[in-house]
This record gives C-alpha cells, structure tokens and sequence, in this order.
C-alpha cells in the first residue's frame, strides 16, 4: 500500500563511481534504511525509484541496490509494516544520478523525539511531554478504521493531612483519521490507565497502558465491523510460573468470547470459537496474581501466546 500521508525524513547524496567495467553506461542507487526506533538495520522494507517498475527489499543490514537505471534524475520511497503503523512516509528528495554514476540514500525512521514534535508539536509541555499514538484497525480485512472514537482514561491520587485521599478522574478522547491512526497529545509521563475504542457501537475491551516514563507509547487496536453471535478465533499458548515452569490448572478465558478452558499438565492451553478483534486474555492461579493481556484475535490465523507470572498471590 502507498502512503501518501505522514512526515518524510531522508539525508540522501549522488556522487560518481567507477565507470561500469562490461562497458556499459547504466546508472544505480544503493543505500540503508535504519530503523532509529528500535536502533537496528530496517530489514525487509520495500524500496522503489520513481519511474522504475521493479520493487527491491532490503537485507539484514537494511541495505538496497537498484541496477540498470538510465541517467536522470530520480526519487527513491521505503514502504514498511512499521512505517505504516507510524503513519509516516520515508521518501527523498529529486536527486541526480549521472551515467556510470551511483547514487547514495540514507533513510532513517525518525527518533521517538521526532515522532513526539510530529504527531503534537505545540500540545506538548514539560509537565504533559507524552503521547499514546496508535492505529485502529479491521481485523478481518485489516483495512483502517475511520472516525472511531478513542478514549483514555486514568486516576489521580492526592493524600493530604487535611483533605485525606483525592481521586481525580481525567479522560481525553479523539477520533481517528482516514488511515485509522489516532494521536492522545500531551500526557503526564507517569500516566496509567485504560484505552478504549468505539466503532460506531461495537468497542473494544478497556486496555491497561502505562507510559511509565517514556515520551511515546504505541497502541494497535482491531476491533470488528459488527459482533459476531460465535466466532472463529482460535488461541493456544502456555502459562508459565516466573521461573519458566509449566502451570497446570490455571484458569484462562476471554470475557468478550464468553471461553475458557483450564491449563494441562505441561501449562498449555486451546480456546477456540473467539470474536475477532483486540481482546483481554485474563489467566488465574491460586499461587499467582492474575494476569490479564491484550491479544488481537483474527479468523485468518491461529494466535499462539506465552503467558508468565510475575508475581506470586498477597
């Protein structure tokens, strides 16, 4: 899918080369892409020249060649499962390159300070410097969702000796764009709390996030069209204790399915006959404190999942 929406960042240069030793006078571009995210090489991206029909993908190092082009001048687009769940678009400059010429491409997934300034510039502050950015999606066709309506929120806490405990309860909300991407700007670094989505009626379960500190926290939600009266999500997986040792007998369900099912002797366990969608996997023991995890449930395929105790039960 092309993106035509987001904030492009490239530093790209041409410069000459060896001239080709088959005698021939064809012109290349080669180049990396560097995911500063994650600090890693963008592996596996697709990389297109404008004007050339032929796709080329980058390797574990995140670099790319594409031979054989004429001299001219040119402009080089990175398209990327990340890149779209960003909401952002990697594209160059025009550029020429000169016959027996290479041209050079450096392109990097912007930094998560970047990304902040991007999405909020003008909403942020020193005592507000966060933000929950996500993307909602369809999950059986995986096609955003537009205009669904985003809400967070979260408790404040205040004790005092003269007004003893205060809750303050905030919520921000927003809608999301075309390309089902959302943005909650200017947030406390330390808020936790719970995501919701609705889709014109049909939401999504209350979501645990927590900033915890950091200036971005990325959220995917997928929540269906409509409900289904019985699905066909399938999840398996494995409860673990904190020291890697199978649990048998812990509980495991899926509220919105209405499914659960108790843990074999080696911690595995199957829930079939699951809504599509995000949903909360909760998992009870009687030595543990219950977990509960968002997991996104398609028709399409199987989802397999590990879940480990933390703690064990007060």
């Amino acid at each position: 899918m092309i993106r035509r929406a987001g904030v492009a960042l490239c530093a790209c240069a041409a410069f000459s080369s060896a001239g080709a030793q088959d005698g021939s006078h064809y012109a290349r571009i080669v180049g990396v892409v560097v995911d500063s995210v994650s600090r890693a090489p963008l592996q596996g991206a697709d990389v297109l020249a404008s004007g050339v029909s032929n796709v080329v993908k980058t390797d574990s190092l995140g670099r790319f060649t594409i031979d054989g082009l004429s001299p001219g001048t040119y402009q080089v687009a990175v398209y990327h499962p990340l890149l779209e769940s960003l909401d952002i678009t990697l594209v160059t400059q025009p550029f020429s390159v000169g016959r027996d010429s290479a041209g050079v491409v450096n392109l990097a997934v912007p930094s998560i300070p970047t990304l902040v300034r991007h999405y909020c510039a003008g909403a942020l502050s020193s005592q507000a410097p966060s933000v929950i950015a996500g993307r909602v999606i369809d999950p059986d066709n995986d096609q955003p969702v537009l205009n669904a309506k985003v809400s967070l929120s979260w408790q404040e806490i205040f004790i005092s000796k003269t007004t003893g405990v205060v809750r303050t309860v905030h919520e921000v909300h927003t809608q999301t764009s075309a390309s089902g991407f959302f943005k909650l700007c200017g947030l406390p670094s330390d808020v936790g709390g719970t995501l919701q989505v609705n889709r014109v009626g049909v939401l999504s379960p209350e979501i645990p996030v927590s900033i915890d500190g950091a200036l971005l926290d990325f959220q995917r939600v997928y929540v269906p069209e409509k409900i289904e009266a019985r699905g066909d999500g399938i999840v398996s997986g494995r409860v673990l204790s904190p020291a890697s040792k199978a649990i048998a007998g812990a509980r495991v369900e899926i509220p919105m399915s209405s499914v659960s099912t108790v843990t074999r002797d080696d911690g595995s366990f199957r829930l079939v006959g699951l809504l599509s969608g995000t949903q909360m996997l909760v998992v009870r023991s009687a030595s543990y404190a219950t977990v509960a995890q968002a997991i996104d449930v398609s028709p399409r395929e199987p989802v397999a999942v590990t879940i480990r105790f933390s703690e064990p039960m007060k």
